[in-house]
């Protein structure tokens, strides 16, 4: 089983026994992100370099005895919107193509610190107002790994397809209307919107010394993943109070596992999205092959047994039909090229 297929929660425990190293980790998220970005277009910005870089240092912590973080190793994507230090924040649109952020967003720099690593920023629709689908001025189409016609969602729909490829086991999106639940539901993955304060908000649309009220009240920060496990493992590791932002969390976040498995009423509640296809495993594997080009077979890219209602080949199908590209039988012509920094 190639790391790249495997849980946030399994790559963080072989990295940290010595299983596996983070470098390995990263390579292989990054060989498969050469393999099918280039149909998918879900990774915007690639950096392998940082990666590397960042995976080494989790390697030389672990080697000198220190704890290397509950998310060793673990690759990240990161919304266009969100900034990553040094890495050009452009919300998809070629104006802010040069506008390079200074420091890390809050909940990059908490991923971060719990030794994760940040590997490529995820498209999303131009300014996240564009609409529902996937698609940006600077970074054209975002593809649905199961289906070529078919539209990942949004507005994190480069977060959702990239992790339900497997080029990253944990997407950071952010939702004020459903945009981390969405994709989770076109992609078939999990994902999780916090009630506003859980996750420190640092109001980056206009900046905290500013906050305007959708900022403060509506957008927050979410993860995408696999596995609901690891929808927890990154919730862990998001919340709680930051003395630099201006939502606090003024209660405890977290209570113990077998408190919570028990379902005594001191249990704090918990809730997630989380879809999953007919006739799919609960837990399964992202696809082997993603879909390069649309079927007419009735099948999604995998041999798992799913399958899916005949859909109308009309020349203008209706909105209701959640088409992301045309109806004939041909790939999208645009393909992504991703950008090394």
């Amino acid at each position: 089983m190639p790391l790249w297929s495997k849980p946030a929660t399994e790559l963080a425990a072989a990295v940290r026994t010595g299983e596996a190293s983070a470098l390995e980790v990263v390579d292989s998220h990054l060989e498969r992100i050469a393999e099918v970005n280039p149909h998918l277009n879900a990774v915007t910005q690639l950096l392998a370099d940082r990666a590397r870089t960042a995976a080494r240092a989790v390697d030389r912590r672990r080697a000198a005895g220190e704890d290397p973080g509950p998310l060793a190793g673990v690759p990240f994507t990161v919304k266009e919107c969100t900034p990553i230090a040094g890495v050009a924040t452009t919300f998809g649109t070629p104006r802010f193509r040069d506008h390079v952020a200074a420091a890390d967003a809050v909940p990059v720099a908490r991923l971060r610190a719990a030794g994760a690593v940040p590997i490529g920023h995820s498209n999303l629709p131009t300014l996240i107002l564009a609409g529902m689908h996937t698609r940006s001025e600077l970074y054209g189409d975002t593809r649905n790994p199961w289906d070529a016609r078919r539209t990942p969602g949004g507005t994190s729909g480069g977060d959702g397809a990239a992790v339900a490829a497997g080029l990253a086991p944990l997407g950071l999106g952010n939702d004020s209307g459903g945009s981390v639940r969405i994709p989770a539901s076109f992609c078939g993955v999990a994902a999780l919107k916090p009630t506003t304060g859980r996750f420190p908000a640092d109001q980056r649309l206009i900046g905290p010394d500013d906050p305007g009220p959708a900022s403060q009240v509506l957008v927050t920060d979410g993860p995408l993943a696999r596995t609901v496990a690891d929808l927890r493992l990154a919730y862990e590791t998001l919340a709680g109070t930051d003395r630099a932002t201006r939502v606090p969390c003024p209660s405890r976040c977290t209570g113990s596992r077998s408190t919570a498995r028990s379902g005594s009423p001191s249990s704090p509640t918990r809730a997630a999205t989380a879809s999953t296809p007919p006739s799919a495993a609960p837990s399964r594997p992202p696809p082997t092959r993603c879909a390069t080009r649309a079927t007419t077979s009735g099948r999604s890219p995998t041999s798992r047994g799913w399958t899916r209602r005949s859909t109308p080949t009309t020349a203008s199908p209706s909105p209701s039909s959640r088409r992301a590209g045309p109806s004939s039988g041909s790939c999208w012509a645009r393909a992504a090229t991703a950008t090394s920094s």
